[in-house]
């Protein structure tokens, strides 16, 4: 909840600071005081949040039955989780669907930005200004999405709430590549609509990130042995996050270099490439339900005997 909040204050500053004029520093100063105070009060928070926080007995003991382990506990490097991850198709179909979310959102991110240069003529302050908007709509949609999130999580199975962020990113990329194939001259209109509707899509994409997919991710981890919820959920982790934006960038870099053009020219291809990642996230999705909810049967079996 805090670290929403301060997404919130943090594009409401910096959209304030783009609305003023740069010559006036004592002005800009006192905004980034003003951010600094509010990232302190933040920080203090957490930090009190943290120390006094508590996990009963009976919360600790809440499924703890070890299922999907593997032999030997000890892994001290990341090497060693990896080994240990690809021996586990659990984790394995995990780090699918993390690979995939980070190389989508780093190449639909990159067009973007590409459709919002363009448009600016590279009028850095409108960029800023239009940026901090965004971070403040993804920061409300986040909250918001939690408390229904809440909700979904009760009454609607792990797949649902797995598949709702690929599904947001899906409709909206198919949206963006119908109109970019009607529509190949681009005219000042496209440049908006498509500005438009990408700004929807990096906030709804992002927001259902943070209230389905990540909470899903987590319970995920529940059937796994101790070993695999700390050093193979932390391999996944780390592993997702860097492969998922290296894939992006890399991917990218490999466009430009092949076809020696920009990257809106290349945007079919692009739209391709997410296409196929969000079919690899849905796959593995997929596949990944069928193993939990088999586990978890298995595991409210052991603890009513």
């Amino acid at each position: 909840f805090m670290g929403e909040v301060g997404v919130i204050l943090g594009g409401w500053v910096v959209k304030d600071i783009c609305n003023t004029n740069t010559q006036n520093l004592q002005l800009v100063l006192n905004y980034s005081g003003t951010l600094i105070g509010l990232s302190s009060i933040i920080l203090v928070t957490a930090i009190y949040i943290l120390l006094n926080h508590s996990i009963t007995q009976k919360q600790k003991a809440l499924y703890s039955t070890p299922l999907y382990s593997l032999p030997g506990t000890k892994q001290t490097s990341l090497m060693e989780s990896l080994k240990n991850i690809a021996s586990s198709k659990y984790l394995l179909l995990l780090l699918l669907t993390l690979i995939s979310y980070n190389t989508c959102i780093i190449l639909v991110e990159a067009l973007w930005y590409k459709h919002i240069e363009i448009y600016t003529n590279k009028n850095y302050l409108d960029i800023g200004k239009y940026l901090s908007e965004v971070q403040i709509y993804t920061g409300i949609a986040t909250l918001t999405m939690t408390l229904v999130a809440s909700i979904i999580f009760q009454k609607m199975s792990w797949k649902i709430s797995a598949l709702i962020t690929p599904v947001i990113m899906l409709l909206f990329t198919i949206s963006l590549f119908i109109i970019t194939i009607n529509n190949p001259n681009m005219p000042n209109t496209i440049f908006i609509l498509i500005i438009f509707i990408g700004g929807i899509q990096i906030i709804l994409s992002k927001s259902c990130k943070y209230s389905f997919y990540d909470p899903s991710k987590e319970i995920a981890y529940i059937p796994l042995s101790e070993s695999l919820k700390t050093q193979g959920k932390s391999a996944v982790d780390v592993a997702g996050s860097r492969i998922g934006k290296s894939s992006g960038s890399a991917l990218q870099i490999l466009l430009l270099t092949l076809s020696g053009t920009s990257l809106l020219n290349l945007q079919l291809y692009v739209s391709a490439i997410i296409l196929f990642f969000l079919a690899l996230w849905f796959f593995a999705a997929i596949k990944l339900s069928s193993k939990f909810n088999s586990a978890m049967k298995i595991a409210k079996k052991k603890t009513t005997q």
